[in-house]
């Protein structure tokens, strides 16, 4: 365009006349005329998209398709679609997304979406770049029919933890029904004995006076501590693979505790009353619920079990599991006390780096596991 005005100012500065101007008004007509003609592709150009869910579970595809269409009697000269890719991606996409439609073409795409993280977002075609027939000028608009999807955590179901086959054999999980009472052990009755823990029935049975040993209680169940404190600052692109990641991990080791009627209590940093797992439709209902947890400014991991409510539970659990985004060495070191009660204690960290030195020389009941976020954790648990 450039090199036309230049030879049209350089025709009616050297030569005039009449076919001199008329180049020249016409090299300035030009611009007018792409414009227009952007106006027209914009005002007749179609795509429709639609998607067979709105409703999807992170990592599983959805069928999915989308529609190019050209209902004028001019040609679209380049129509360039751009889609999400950030959360998403599409299957089987052609390798060049700019379309050149002559009147009256249609283009179906039939495909899959697959959602990589746990949220609400927009999936599909994110906007349309138009151009006109010699490039002068480009129009970019979102378009306007995109699609929002409610993504679920996705459900790993895995056969057993491994940390919990390294842990000492003296803990494996107890299975007990939780309204049962352990059989009362019985001895010889000693003088000084009160006489209120002396079984008359038994010793009416057996002719020698017993009494109810006292014994202290076993612990059983898991304990299930997610960790949804959100650094202030960081970015969606950050956050949202690890909160997905920790968020699986939780859903994978409740799923497991369900299975094998292994009684787990689910707390999120912040909340002190747990979600109670016995059953598998209770599993099902907390994961139900697990799409409206949230991530934010949540007190610290270390300041939440060390409550007196929270640490008195923690007690009774015979193993505890965390999922954090953080370690810290105040956290390996709370962690390492709970197992002096009896208690063995999982933490999964969240991190794309190693784990540092202070997560090393502690007691054999704690184990400390690194996941990267975009590890599978079939690989990792």
């Amino acid at each position: 365009f450039l090199f036309l005005f230049a030879l049209s100012l350089t025709a009616i500065s050297f030569f005039g006349g009449t076919v001199s101007y008329s180049f020249f008004f016409a090299v300035l007509m030009l611009p007018a005329a792409c414009l227009i003609y952007l106006l027209i592709v914009y005002v007749r150009f179609r795509i429709y998209q639609e998607i067979g869910s709105r409703t999807i579970v992170s990592g599983q595809p959805v069928s999915y398709f989308f529609t190019l269409e050209n209902e004028d009697k001019i040609a679209f000269s380049s129509v360039y679609v751009r889609f999400y890719s950030d959360f998403s991606q599409i299957e089987k996409l052609p390798d060049n997304p700019e379309y050149e439609l002559l009147p009256g073409d249609r283009y179906t795409y039939e495909t899959r979406v697959i959602c990589k993280y746990r949220g609400e977002y927009e999936v599909g075609v994110k906007d349309v770049v138009l151009t006109d027939f010699i490039g002068l000028f480009r129009i970019r608009y979102r378009f306007p029919g995109s699609i929002r999807a409610v993504v679920y955590p996705k459900i790993v179901d895995i056969q057993e933890i491994q940390a919990l086959q390294n842990l000492s054999a003296k803990m494996p999980l107890e299975i007990r029904d939780p309204l049962g009472v352990p059989d009362t052990v019985l001895r010889d009755y000693v003088p000084g004995d009160p006489v209120k823990l002396i079984s008359w029935r038994k010793s009416a049975g057996l002719d020698v006076p017993k009494v109810r040993q006292s014994i202290r209680e076993e612990k059983y169940g898991a304990a299930l501590i997610l960790d949804g404190l959100r650094p202030d600052g960081e970015e969606r692109e950050t956050f949202l693979p690890a909160e997905n990641k920790l968020l699986e991990i939780v859903i994978a080791i409740g799923l497991y505790c369900a299975k094998n009627r292994v009684p787990c209590s689910v707390y999120e940093t912040g909340k002190e009353i747990p979600v109670r797992i016995r059953t598998m439709e209770d599993f099902r209902q907390w994961y139900e619920m697990s799409q409206s947890i949230t991530f934010g400014r949540r007190p610290k991991i270390e300041a939440f079990i060390s409550g007196k409510g929270v640490g008195m539970e923690l007690k009774e659990a015979q193993v505890i599991f965390m999922a954090v985004r953080e370690l810290s060495p105040e956290l390996v070191f709370m962690a390492d006390a709970l197992t002096s009660d009896g208690s063995g204690v999982i933490i999964y960290s969240v991190t794309e780096h190693a784990l540092p030195e202070y997560a090393a020389g502690h007691s054999d009941r704690l184990m400390i596991t690194a996941v990267h976020p975009d590890r599978d954790l079939r690989e990792v648990l």
